[in-house]
């Protein structure tokens, strides 16, 4: 949400003018406008810390403080409260009055990144030298592999896989453990937040820790709810956080979706993944670990087998945006409309950033693809292989052929340029002006900028060399062992990195 603030006038209203009043008079005002903020969820605004001037902003458009201030008045406008389901944040919220530019503030959906805000002022040509890899929960050198909570030099993990956060805590699903870990982001302690033991079935309305998962993959959060994809009980888990209850909200919990057909509607009506897999090249083992929150919180989207769909999160609907079951006949992707567009390998992320949605999806063919939401049209970003250099596996030799094949053969599939190798890229948060991702066989993660001016070519962030070693430093010198997700708070990149067990943070030095 964005925040403009009066530019210290001698009235009420909103604007960006002001009249400056007599030396040392306490006639000018101080306010703004809001954008973003979610209807019914209001935040509380101050002005240098002084709860006197608490202000509660229930809606988008104009505010202003109810006090005023004398020419060269010194103001510092924060957020003393937080909307419950979103996070705000304030640009340009310090200076001395009168001001031509005031304050503004952004409010976005938990876990959500205000535009071009990560790392902004990191160049290119600076990485990967200008950031730092550090360890903040597990315990490389362990090889017991049982969960133990504590600071970040006592914890052990025992099968990290998918991050999310509410700003205050990450939350990480165990998935073999079928479990859900909480880490602080003031001190990186570690506790258990929710561990389900034996794999099996079932829900949990009073919160009595009577769930049962089986296989726990991708996750998000609004702040009130953990969304968590439930692999091999082919359902999607919804978690009150405060009391732990547990519901699903769509699929039928362990009946998994059976052949090439599926259906739209109430969610715990309809089945989800599938078993056998549809497809020779449709790999059950990655579903539900695409998982993405609107920028109000209010919808779902998430990956199932090669189907993008979405659930309302308050009627409980689901409906495809894009995707068919079933594509053996097909070579690649299709870009284009919803009507025409398709997804030939699983979808292995999502992120949106308001309308956009980005994508990756695998198994052999890993494609970076933007969905815009408004327009109903789907392009490509990147498909990454490796160059011929023989350092490479065989998802980047498979890539190139594929990508042979696809130009020469089908007129549908649009030409993009391949510059760069992120073999089996597993997972991606943006800002809206970079998308960063992991690349668990290239053991690196790379940004690229959303719009698509760097022509697709990742720059790596750590791990330029592709090292498989676990080492912390800076971002060249660091090595990872099997990256999975990636996350953000807004200030740093939270990985998992599955082999060394362990959570790394990503900083601008």
């Amino acid at each position: 949400m964005l925040l403009s603030a009066c530019g210290g006038r001698n009235d009420s209203g909103a604007g960006s003018d002001f009249t400056a009043g007599a030396a040392g008079a306490s006639t000018l005002s101080l306010g703004g406008t809001v954008s973003g903020l979610v209807a019914n969820n209001p935040l509380v605004l101050v002005n240098n810390a002084d709860a006197s001037t608490a202000l509660t902003v229930p809606g988008n458009g104009a505010f202003t403080f109810a006090q005023r201030y004398a020419n060269g008045a010194a103001y510092n406008v924060t957020v003393r409260t937080q909307p419950a389901t979103q996070n705000c944040t304030v640009v340009n919220g310090s200076g001395t009055l009168p001001f031509t530019t005031g304050p503004r503030v952004t409010c976005l959906g938990l876990g959500k990144l205000p535009s071009g805000t990560l790392f902004a002022t990191v160049a290119a040509a600076a990485l990967p030298a200008s950031v730092t890899v550090s360890t903040v929960a597990g315990d490389a050198s362990d090889t017991t592999h049982v969960f133990k909570g504590g600071l970040p030099s006592g914890s052990i993990l025992s099968s990290p896989h998918f991050l999310a956060t509410d700003g205050t805590h990450l939350y990480l699903t165990e998935g073999e453990a079928n479990a859900i870990r909480k880490i602080s982001l003031s001190d990186y302690s570690t506790s258990n937040f929710l561990d389900g033991g034996v794999s099996g079935f079932a829900d949990d309305a009073a919160g009595s820790g009577g769930a049962k998962f089986n296989d726990l993959e991708g996750i998000v959060t609004d702040g009130k709810y953990l969304y968590v994809g439930d692999m091999y009980n082919c359902a999607i888990r919804k978690i009150e956080i405060s009391t732990k209850k547990v519901t699903t909200i769509a699929g039928q919990g362990g009946i998994c979706r059976s052949g090439t057909t599926w259906a739209d509607g109430k969610g715990t009506d309809i089945t989800l993944g599938a078993s056998p897999p549809p497809t020779d090249n449709t790999n059950t083992l990655f579903n539900l670990r695409a998982l993405a929150l609107s920028d109000d919180g209010k919808t779902l989207y998430f990956g199932d087998l090669n189907l993008l769909r979405k659930l309302d999160l308050a009627t409980g609907m689901v409906t495809t945006i894009l995707g068919r079951l079933g594509e053996n006949g097909v070579i690649g992707n299709a870009d284009g409309s919803f009507a025409t567009a398709f997804i030939k390998r699983i979808i292995l992320s999502i992120a949106v950033n308001g309308n956009n949605l980005y994508m990756l999806t695998g198994t052999l063919d890993h494609t970076l693809r933007k969905v815009d939401l408004a327009a109903q049209t789907v392009s490509t970003l990147e498909l990454f292989y490796a160059e011929d250099d023989g350092s490479h596996d065989q998802f980047d030799t498979d890539n190139k052929a594929l990508l042979d094949s696809i130009q020469a053969s089908n007129p549908n599939f649009k030409p993009f340029r391949v510059r760069y190798g992120l073999s089996l890229s597993t997972s991606l948060v943006t800002d809206g002006t970079y998308i960063y991702i992991s690349a668990l066989a290239a053991n690196q993660v790379a940004r690229i900028r959303a719009d698509g001016t760097d022509n697709g070519i990742p720059t790596p962030l750590v791990n330029p060399s592709q090292a498989y070693d676990y080492t912390d430093g800076l971002g060249g010198q660091a090595h990872l062992k099997y990256p999975l997700g990636i996350t953000s708070d807004g200030k740093y990149l939270y990985l998992v990195d599955k082999w060394s067990y362990t959570v790394r943070k990503i900083a601008p030095n």
